[in-house]
Formats: structure tokens, C-alpha cells, sequence
């Protein structure tokens, strides 16, 4: 496997050349050692790291009906004091909120995970968070429309129409 700081200065070339530079070397540097054994390409990198600098548009689990989840959320997340906001407590944070609210770990996590990028596979949920910053995640998750239809179920929808 490559050393991380010889793949953060390939990605860094590449994303400029290829992705008109909208990925700093800082964040490269951040998120390589969360993604780096997941990368085949280069290409791969901006596969699963857009949502940093991209706001999410689709989604690919319907977040439709998870509007109270999102709401008690919001509020576990807003708990956090600036200066904490780090993976690890984000993370306890999380969990106790999916005790609260009832629902599985996995299940919970994941309409995290889509609400804050789109997708289902990401770099780990927390550290990307923590990566995000507090005001980003809370914004993100405040902007979902609570009748959310998944962009390919919308695409099915109106071909059957």
C-alpha cells in the first residue's frame, strides 16, 4: 500500500487537474487515512469525499417519514459545545439519541450517514462529521424536505407518468 502522504500529493495533483482544484490539500491530508484502503483509483476519491464540498442534491435512501429522528438529531447534535466536537463524542452523542428515539444503531447511522452526504458508503460517519463542523452538519440536516422522495424513485415515478 502507498504511504498517505505520497497518496494525499497524487490525489492533490489529480483533483487539480481533473476536478478544477475544489479539493484543498488540507482535507485530502484529513480524509486519505479514513479512505485510503477503500481507493482503487484516483477517481475514487472524489467518488467518495464530494459531499465535503458539495452539499448533497440526491439521496440514496428515502429519508421520507424520519422527520421526528431528524428532529431529536438536530437537538443531541446542537448539545455539543463547539470546542467537543470531535468523532468520539459526536459519536455518544449519536448513540444516545438512537436509544432515545428507539432505533437500531445501524439503521439510525445510516440515515445519517445519507442525510449528511448522500450515500450509503462513505468515509466513517463520526470522523466525517467532526471533518464537516458542527454548523455545516446541523445545516445539512435542517435542509431535509420532510416529503423527500429519493432521486432515482423520482425518476421512476415520472417515467410511469
Amino acid at each position: 500500500m502507498m504511504k498517505a502522504d505520497d497518496l494525499v500529493e497524487q490525489i492533490y495533483d489529480f483533483t487539480q487537474k481533473f476536478n478544477d482544484g475544489k479539493y484543498e490539500r488540507d482535507l485530502i491530508q484529513y480524509t486519505v487515512p479514513l479512505i485510503q484502503t477503500r481507493l482503487k483509483t484516483l477517481t475514487d476519491y472524489d467518488t467518495y469525499c464530494r459531499f465535503f464540498v458539495d452539499t448533497p442534491q440526491e439521496y440514496e435512501v428515502s429519508l421520507k417519514g424520519s422527520e421526528a429522528v431528524f428532529e431529536a438529531m438536530i437537538a443531541g447534535l446542537e448539545r455539543i459545545d463547539e470546542k467537543d466536537w470531535h468523532a468520539d463524542i459526536i459519536g455518544g452523542h449519536l448513540q444516545t439519541v438512537a436509544q432515545e428515539v428507539g432505533m437500531p444503531f445501524g439503521k439510525f447511522f445510516m440515515l445519517v450517514r445519507v442525510a449528511l452526504t448522500g450515500h450509503k458508503v462513505t468515509p466513517p460517519t463520526n470522523e466525517s462529521m467532526e471533518i464537516l463542523g458542527k454548523a455545516e452538519c446541523l445545516k445539512r440536516l435542517k435542509l431535509i424536505p420532510a416529503d423527500f422522495i429519493p432521486a432515482s424513485t423520482a425518476n421512476d415515478d415520472q417515467s410511469e407518468q
